[in-house]
Formats: C-alpha cells, sequence, structure tokens
C-alpha cells in the first residue's frame, strides 16, 4: 500500500518537471558541391543529455546537387526558387492558430544563413544577390513575427562571378518548453477531430 502512495505522489512530480522541462532543437544544413549534411540536434537539461538525428543523403542525390551546383543555372530556375521560397513563407504565416499559438512561446537562440551564389553571366548574378537578400529579409521579418527572436542573425550573401555556384550553410537553434508543445499537439488534434465531425455532418466550414 505505501508503494502505492508513493507512486501517487511521484507521477505528478514527474509529470511537472515534462511540463516545464526545456528542449533545444539545433538543426544544420550544408549544401557544397560535392557534399550535403543535415541533422537536428536535441538539447535536454541545459545539454547534459542529447542526441542527433542525421538526415541521409544517397550516393544519386549527392551526384544531382554536385550536378546541379556545377551545371549553368539557368535564370528562369533561379527566379521560380525564389518565388517559392516566398510562397512557403506565406504558408507558414496562414497557419491555425493554435500553431501560431505555440511559435510565439519558441525562442530562437542562434541563427546563420550563409549563401555564395555564382552565375557566368555577370548582370543575373548581381540581380540573383540582389534578390537573395529579399527573399533571407522576408524569411527573417517572418520568424521575428512569428517566434521570439532572442539574437542577432548571422546573415550573408555572397556573389561569385564569372562561374555557376550555389552554396549554403545554414544554422538554427530553437527553445521551447515541452509543455508548450504537449498542449499544441492536444489542441491540434481535438481541432482536428472537430472538423472530421463536422464534415461528416455535411458542415463544410
Amino acid at each position: 500500500m505505501a508503494y502505492l502512495w508513493w507512486g501517487l505522489a511521484i507521477v505528478p512530480v514527474l509529470l511537472l518537471l515534462v511540463w516545464f522541462l526545456n528542449i533545444q532543437l539545433l538543426f544544420y544544413f550544408l549544401r557544397v558541391p560535392d557534399h550535403a549534411e543535415a541533422y537536428v540536434r536535441f538539447f535536454f537539461f541545459h545539454g547534459l543529455l542529447s542526441f542527433t538525428f542525421y538526415i541521409p543523403f544517397t550516393n544519386k542525390a549527392l551526384a544531382s546537387v554536385k550536378k546541379r551546383v556545377t551545371a549553368t543555372i539557368p535564370p528562369q530556375e533561379a527566379e521560380t526558387f525564389l518565388a517559392q521560397l516566398k510562397e512557403r513563407v506565406g504558408y507558414i504565416e496562414n497557419l491555425p492558430q493554435i500553431a501560431l499559438s505555440f511559435l510565439k512561446k519558441v525562442e530562437v537562440r542562434s541563427l546563420t544563413w550563409r549563401t555564395a551564389v555564382g552565375m557566368k553571366d555577370a548582370a543575373w548574378t548581381g540581380m540573383l544577390t540582389g534578390s537573395l537578400w529579399a527573399a533571407k529579409g522576408s524569411v527573417l521579418a517572418a520568424i521575428d513575427r512569428l517566434m521570439k527572436m532572442n539574437t542577432r542573425p548571422d546573415i550573408e550573401v555572397t556573389p561569385i562571378f564569372g562561374q555557376s555556384v550555389w552554396k549554403v550553410e545554414g544554422s538554427c537553434m530553437i527553445s521551447f518548453r515541452a509543455g508548450h508543445a504537449i498542449a499544441a499537439v492536444i489542441q491540434l488534434f481535438i481541432h482536428r477531430r472537430g472538423r472530421k465531425k463536422r464534415s461528416s455532418a455535411g458542415l463544410f466550414f
């Protein structure tokens, strides 16, 4: 009987610890002609416990990266990429209110985004560099609106004239409480079930 009471006393304490547990996530991405690397690293208890999830790249994907980076980048393809990037930012800003409420509680502790880009045509290189600065500015503005930016971003766009180059390196560390994430997941689950019930009843809104 004593073990039961001890168990009943410990469970709430463990739940409180999990609720206030601070989680840090480090996202890293590197893309260069001969190498591509990406991983997500989780930190718990102020870095005392951590583990890393590596995103695998197959030999075929690496060959594709090398081919596309060393090949001449068509101007139309560059413009399409930047337009798609801005479109993705618009999708993020139109997330459900539950997700937006959670993102407001997320702190951005570090943010680095370096790009080296070049084309055979110097004029197109200059135009692409300016467009990249504008796109990065839009992304940073969206992050600043959606999350708590507690750091000064390290952003670079380096133009390389006379050759076709596309190199990207980025890292971002965010932190949030596990309880906030759990609450957001529960609310999204309830919200989704409610929408399914309304849809099955013939109410489409």
